[in-house]
């Protein structure tokens, strides 16, 4: 009886090591082994080399996107973060794709492109903290594109997110953020608006309009005005910038175009009072 115990112990030990590895997040590599299926397991591996095991990423997962591949999501996606690799590009579609950082991966990193390319695109922030950073372009390229955040959540954006989107929240109850300290250019034929409760940025901020049929709209939804330091350029399109109005420590260059504050009340202002 003692030598059978022995044995159960031991094979339980053996096997404990395998559970736990079966629930540890991992990076996934997108080869287009077969084609440009997000959903395609066979196009995903472990190892850079396009080798290990295979399977689409899930929440828990870190995926990179290869340079110069192209991924197509043909359903809504979850994965903890991601790396599109230079020349790389990641069409959202009619979908959903959702950023769920845990653990380690707290970060995305854009050098290639990632398109918000339906009015049925949506790029949700569901972890409370997301910083997306990178030399590449979050675009949007039709009206009703969205970059959301779920509630008591930040978006810290350093890449250049630019074209035709909104960047707003899903759940009015709670707080959201979003940072600029990279780039927001409104150089689409459309309305690049930004909705979330509060909006920031860094002296490496960039605001620009850029387009003759672009808008980019200031409107969160906040009591008192958004305290900035980035600067603002417009070159053509429309500035618009409604209720609680702006603050700003940065500059404003303007060459064309036009600054619409009609949508401010009573004594709130669009301050720039940068040199």
């Amino acid at each position: 009886m003692y030598r059978s115990t022995q044995s159960i112990v031991a094979v339980t030990a053996l096997l404990l090591p395998v559970a736990v590895a079966q629930g540890v997040a991992q990076d996934r590599y997108f080869c287009a082994s077969v084609d440009n299926d997000w959903h395609d397991g066979d196009n995903w591996w472990t190892n850079e080399n396009c080798s290990g095991d295979n399977g689409v990423p899930d929440s828990d997962d870190h995926a990179i996107i290869k340079a110069n591949l192209t991924a197509n999501l043909s359903g809504s996606a979850t994965i903890s973060s991601m790396d599109i690799l230079s020349g790389a590009t990641v069409n959202i579609g009619n979908h959903s794709l959702n950023l769920n950082a845990s653990g380690d991966f707290i970060e995305s990193e854009i050098v290639g492109t990632l398109n918000l390319d339906n009015a049925g695109s949506l790029l949700h922030i569901v972890t409370n903290d997301h910083t997306v950073k990178g030399s590449g372009s979050i675009v949007g390229q039709a009206s009703g594109a969205r970059i959301s955040m779920g509630g008591n959540r930040t978006l810290k954006n350093q890449t250049t997110i630019e074209g035709v989107l909104d960047i707003t929240e899903i759940i009015a109850a709670f707080d959201s953020f979003f940072t600029n300290e990279g780039t927001v250019d409104a150089n689409g034929s459309g309305t690049l608006s930004i909705t979330v409760d509060t909006v920031t940025d860094a002296a490496s901020g960039l605001w620009t309009v850029s387009a003759s049929g672009g808008t980019l709209q200031f409107a969160p939804n906040d009591t008192s005005p958004s305290a900035m330091e980035g600067d603002f350029t417009v070159s053509a399109g429309t500035l618009d910038i409604d209720t609680p109005g702006i603050d700003t420590s940065g500059t404003l260059t303007f060459t064309g175009g036009t600054i619409d504050c009609a949508g401010l009340t009573g004594s709130e202002t669009a301050k720039f009072t940068g040199s």
